[in-house]
């Protein structure tokens, strides 16, 4: 089929269009990449605004730019029982999207999603997290910073998409470290600085597949004090270390896919998952398909994010312990709800926003069981119709400036192309320019003391001025780390280049070892997110193994 969207010819399989059949809803007409661009347009991660709350007056911290048309309350004021949620009747006669972007403009917006935080208030998207600033999407962590999708943590830095880590910085998917700096896809180990694939090693520098191993440098045996000589060099210099290690790095072959005691699926990093395919950054997932990251499980859904615990869903994003989700956005613990935003606790819902503990409401309007059966029929024939049920409120329709979500970060676009798309662009993106009183590329700890933390800093990526915090530079102290010479971020994404992207190529293995029990060229085939023009050698899980055990 060719998406509607970008032209680009998608296939729906059998197990697809039985999916689609069992929830009722037609099959999709835009690819897999565009429906997850239309979801992500409705994410805000990264951007926060200060602004009043529009009930207390109090100074918040909110999702929304205050030049946006929104409706905003702290959570507070939010969560409480002084407000009431607007509702609209349905008008046949007008589109249903139309109507509930109305009902969108009206209804006020919980500023900010933390749930359970203690000291994290600049962490959206986070769980039980203590003590934690700028942090994202994190469950359970104490003294966390400027990190992403870190995960039952303590005292890390800039890290991205790991669990159970102890003071470690600059760490992107690894487990189960401590002390370690600059690793890729590591566990079970400690002491590590610039190594990728390590497991159960300690006290290793830039080394590559090791297996229960010590006192490494580039895969080599060194004594103790060889190695914390070399170790003290490259903190000091991690950029000219971190050149050595890439070239060093594409000697070793590379495994075709993360997944890990998983059962008939595919896509990368995944684990503990069974019959679920074209997925990513997940774990325990069952029957589903085109997921992004999604912790802690799921069971026959497809196209969700950021929805752990999800059941029987599709096309939503944040629908946390819930189940039978359809075309929904930051639902928590909710039931049978279709088109609906910011919604917890509820129950057969239908184009609603804001609801706490609804129950069989329609753009947010009460109904009797057997009159919301009746009246959400008809809409949904009126939106079969007009081809438009089945699919998320577009992206035209997010509160949010395009250049402010997710999707910006996974789809980029010109400002052009998004104007010409008729979807929205920020041009006051929050951030300083131009007040920089110090410059930080010669400066190392021995010259510092805590006056530092009145100094404003220049990013020498994008000119952004930021600053450190206190534990920050007690971190970088305690570790012996030179102070970053980029904004939070900057690293940030210059950590996530390292990922690679949420797609698939069909590839053969390029192990060329007869002792791996083949002649001349692996012929195993595999899907794989290295595409054929990336430098590295992809072998298949098989001649992995043997070249790593």
């Amino acid at each position: 089929m060719q998406c509607k969207n970008c032209q680009s010819i998608f296939t729906i399989y059998p197990e697809d269009q039985k999916f689609y059949a069992k929830i009722g809803v037609p099959e999709p007409t835009s690819c897999p990449d565009c429906r997850q661009q239309n979801r992500l347009a409705w994410r805000n991660e990264r951007f926060l605004y200060k602004r009043k709350c529009d009930l207390c007056q109090k100074d918040i911290i909110s999702f929304y730019s205050p030049d946006k048309p929104y409706i905003q309350y702290c959570p507070e004021c939010w969560w409480s029982d002084k407000w009431e949620t607007p509702a609209l009747d349905y008008d046949p006669n007008r589109p249903f999207f139309e109507q509930w972007a109305e009902l969108l403009r009206q209804t006020p917006h919980l500023a900010l999603i933390i749930s359970h935080g203690e000291n994290s208030d600049y962490c959206p998207h986070s769980v039980y997290y203590k003590n934690c600033y700028l942090c994202v999407s994190g469950v359970t962590g104490e003294n966390i910073f400027y990190s992403y999708w870190v995960n039952n943590s303590f005292e890390c830095l800039d890290c991205s998409l790991c669990f159970d880590l102890q003071q470690c910085y600059e760490c992107l998917y690894c487990r189960n470290l401590f002390s370690s700096y600059y690793c890729l896809d590591c566990e079970n180990s400690s002491e590590l600085a610039f190594c990728r694939d390590c497991v159960s090693c300690h006290n290793c520098l830039g080394c590559v597949g090791l297996r229960h191993q010590e006192y490494q440098i580039f895969n080599q045996k060194v004594s103790s004090e060889e190695y914390q000589r070399q170790l003290a060099e490259v903190k000091a210099n991690p950029q000219l270390f971190a050149k050595k290690f890439r070239e060093f790095s594409l000697k070793f072959p590379c495994l075709f896919a993360d997944i890990q005691h998983s059962e008939n699926s595919t896509g990368d990093r995944l684990t503990s998952c069974k019959n679920s395919h074209n997925c990513f950054d997940a774990e325990n997932l069952e029957d589903c398909a085109y997921i992004w990251n999604l912790p802690q499980g799921a069971s026959a859904c497809q196209d969700i994010n950021y929805s752990p615990k999800a059941e029987m869903s599709y096309d939503a994003m944040s629908i946390v312990n819930s189940k039978y989700i359809l075309n929904s956005v930051s639902c928590w613990d909710c039931s049978f709800v279709s088109y609906s935003w910011q919604c917890f606790y509820g129950q057969n819902l239908f184009g609603c926003i804001g609801l706490k503990h609804g129950n069989y409401q329609i753009l947010n309007k009460k109904y009797s069981e057997e009159e919301y059966n009746q009246l959400k029929k008809k809409i949904i024939d009126d939106m079969v119709a007009q081809g438009i049920y089945g699919k998320l409120f577009s992206i035209e329709y997010s509160p949010f400036a395009y250049n402010e979500t997710s999707a910006a970060e996974h789809f980029p676009l010109t400002k052009e192309g998004i104007l010409r798309r008729g979807w929205s662009w920020q041009d006051n993106l929050p951030g300083t320019f131009g007040q920089g009183t110090v410059g930080n590329q010669h400066l190392t700890l021995v010259d510092i003391d805590e006056k530092i933390l009145n100094a404003v800093f220049t990013c020498s990526l994008c000119q952004k001025n930021y600053k450190l915090i206190k534990p920050e530079l007690k971190f970088y102290r305690l570790h012996g780390l030179i102070l970053p010479h980029h904004c939070h971020d900057c690293r940030y994404a210059l950590r996530m280049k390292l990922r690679n992207p949420h797609r698939l190529w069909h590839r053969q293995c390029m192990c060329e070892n007869a002792e791996h029990n083949h002649q001349e060229r692996c012929q195993n085939e595999f899907e794989t997110t290295y595409s054929p023009d990336r430098p590295e050698k992809v072998y298949c899980e098989e001649c992995y193994r043997k070249e790593i055990y």
